[in-house]
């Protein structure tokens, strides 16, 4: 399989060294933009900047099924744009949602493969804060992504809350989602903590996984036939999610299977993103 890799030469090397390391890539084509592609199955566009969407787009209806490696869009006309024109080529579109291909993550989701609860805590201290480069949304982005991705079913209503003490200084915010078969989701995220953690729980009506982020380590309980709880505990070895994702985006195009992270999932996401963005500009 041929695969084309977009971007500055500087940022794809990692990108074609990986691909490099798959026996189904016979051959790697290096360009800067999509339009220099030809005709192949599959490429990677590797584009931090808001262009990478234009570069999708251009990929998408040549008929190529794309790896998006960039930040998660989050405007929906960027990305409604995207998944019409996936549609109409019959192509795939992988994002980036890093969370998703964590091996903790795809672990968790082999055990518990339908939750109806999840609890997140991302505690920072305020010195943490300060050196955060991204803007504070992309906390809680990341995180709400997780949550409709592996509750598989239609939101019904979001609340949210907000601290009201210089939230452009120490940002809080508390994010309940309620979802149409009866699941739901809350996301907690501080910024003024006295120590920083960082646990996800996930839960269905036989097992609870405990997911500690920041140190690579479930707790996993389950019930056994005599219904006495049974815990199990992992720790998983720091691995580079683009090393998984990369495996199986080249999968899905082999397969003609849909992506781990699609445009399908991106698409919900941004129009939560919408209106969580709407209260939030009622409440200011």
């Amino acid at each position: 399989m041929k695969v084309g890799i977009v971007g500055d030469e500087l940022v794809v090397k990692a990108w074609e060294n990986r691909l490099q390391q798959h026996a189904s890539v016979r051959e790697v084509i290096l360009v800067k933009k999509s339009e220099f592609l030809p005709q192949i199955p599959a490429c990677i566009i590797v584009n931090p900047d808001e262009s990478a969407y234009d570069e999708a787009a251009m990929a998408i209806r040549k008929g190529i099924n794309c790896f998006l490696v960039s930040r998660l869009p989050t405007k929906r006309s960027q990305i409604e744009r995207l998944y019409h024109f996936a549609e109409e080529s019959g192509v795939h579109l992988q994002l980036a949602h890093w969370s998703s291909y964590a091996p903790a993550s795809q672990w968790i989701q082999t055990k518990i493969p339908s939750p109806d609860y999840i609890q997140i805590n991302r505690y920072l201290q305020l010195q943490q804060y300060n050196r955060y480069d991204n803007a504070f949304s992309n906390l809680w982005i990341d995180d709400l992504a997780y949550c409709l991705k592996i509750i598989k079913s239609n939101v019904h209503k979001v609340d949210i809350g907000i601290s009201r003490i210089k939230p452009e200084k120490a940002p809080h915010i508390q994010l309940f989602i309620r979802f149409d078969n009866g699941g739901v989701a809350g996301i907690s995220i501080q910024t003024t903590s006295s120590e920083s953690s960082y646990k996800r729980t996930i839960c269905d009506k036989h097992h609870t996984a405990e997911y500690n982020v920041l140190k690579q380590e479930v707790l996993f309980s389950s019930l056994d036939p005599q219904g006495n709880v049974f815990q199990e505990f992992k720790h998983f070895e720091e691995e580079e999610p683009a090393d998984r994702a990369l495996t199986l985006f080249l999968k899905c195009v082999q397969t003609r299977t849909q992506p781990e992270y699609s445009i399908f999932d991106s698409l919900k996401l941004t129009r939560i993103i919408q209106q969580i963005e709407e209260k939030l500009m009622m409440r200011i």
